[in-house]
């Protein structure tokens, strides 16, 4: 694995990065040379070995037959031939693949699904999403803090170069706080933005070839967040339509004597939730992003980020 970037903020920072520049040459060189083929589900494997053509060119395969898939989302595209004659290159990359957050992801989902009580739901609903919250994790807003009792000390330490604010608590006591001299960016901020680009591409899906698809005019999209939808829809009975499409929604928190529940899609991921079970909205009000107001028939929601929920 290739070490993280480093931001270092001292003298000798050009003499640093040629001595790790040469350090680091050597241990990258077998990462590009050394070729892991993707994993495939049976399914895929079977469809692998059965294809006889290029999906790319549509000549026939021989000895050179690779397998090839979507780098965003990581499925397979289709045999392809390892050598391709290209005819423009926009841009060149060079980097492992794997799989390797998904036992940890289903073990937590499969648990959540075993879940009895409201508190081991969120648990491991949490466990998934600070793993999300920490890729996205902005290390350059990270700084030491430090008490000063000494008016000397706090002297010297505001004649640093990284100093950055103070606050006086007693005549005593005083907080420091100071810039970092070295930060290392060791968060994979990559993993975060495919994250919300596979989201998009899944409410997107949704919006246009289901909702609008169907609904056309008739529905009208009062509200959208990185996993959320809220629609105004004139049909007839929107539960029959969701039950002419009910592999794409989990209704496994209806009413059991709702005609719609079942526990087929319960915590499935990619599947989408009814958030009210049930309950139709009457009046909805958006007045900006995070910040709108919905009342049901016995019920009532307010939301505005970075307002008290006193206040609100």
């Amino acid at each position: 694995m290739l070490k993280p970037i480093t931001v270092y903020r001292r003298p000798d920072a050009a003499t640093h990065f040629i001595n790790n520049l040469i350090k680091e040459k050597d241990q990258i060189a077998p990462m590009i040379t050394t070729i892991m083929p993707m994993n495939l589900s049976p399914e895929e494997e079977e469809q692998f070995n059965s294809e006889t053509r290029c999906y790319l060119c549509k000549h026939l395969l021989e000895n050179d037959k690779v397998r090839d898939h979507c780098h965003l989302s990581g499925r397979y595209r289709g045999a392809a031939h390892n050598y391709l004659k290209l005819t423009k290159v926009h841009k060149v990359l060079s980097f492992k693949q794997k799989s390797w957050l998904k036992p940890y992801i289903e073990f937590n989902t499969n648990q959540r699904k075993l879940a009895s009580s409201s508190f081991e739901k969120d648990f491991f609903k949490l466990l998934n999403n600070s793993v999300y919250g920490k890729t996205m994790e902005n290390v350059r807003k990270h700084s030491n803090v430090q008490l000063v009792t000494s008016e000397k000390q706090a002297k010297k330490l505001v004649a640093a170069p990284t100093f950055k604010r103070f606050k006086i608590i007693t005549e005593s006591l005083v907080v420091l706080e100071k810039l970092k001299s070295c930060i290392t960016l060791n968060r994979p901020i990559y993993i975060g933005f495919v994250i919300l680009e596979l989201s998009k591409v899944l409410m997107y899906n949704f919006h246009y070839n289901h909702i609008k698809k169907r609904y056309m005019d008739k529905a009208n999209l009062l509200f959208t967040d990185t996993d959320s939808l809220t629609y105004e829809i004139e049909t007839e009975d929107i539960y029959k339509d969701m039950g002419e499409n009910l592999n794409i929604y989990d209704t496994s928190d209806y009413p059991q004597d709702h005609a719609l529940y079942s526990e087929k899609n319960k915590k499935r991921i990619s599947c989408f939730k009814d958030e009210i079970n049930s309950k139709p909205i009457i009046e909805f009000v958006g007045l900006r992003a995070k910040m709108y107001s919905m009342l049901t028939a016995d019920s009532e929601k307010k939301t505005a980020k970075g307002v008290s929920k006193v206040a609100i």
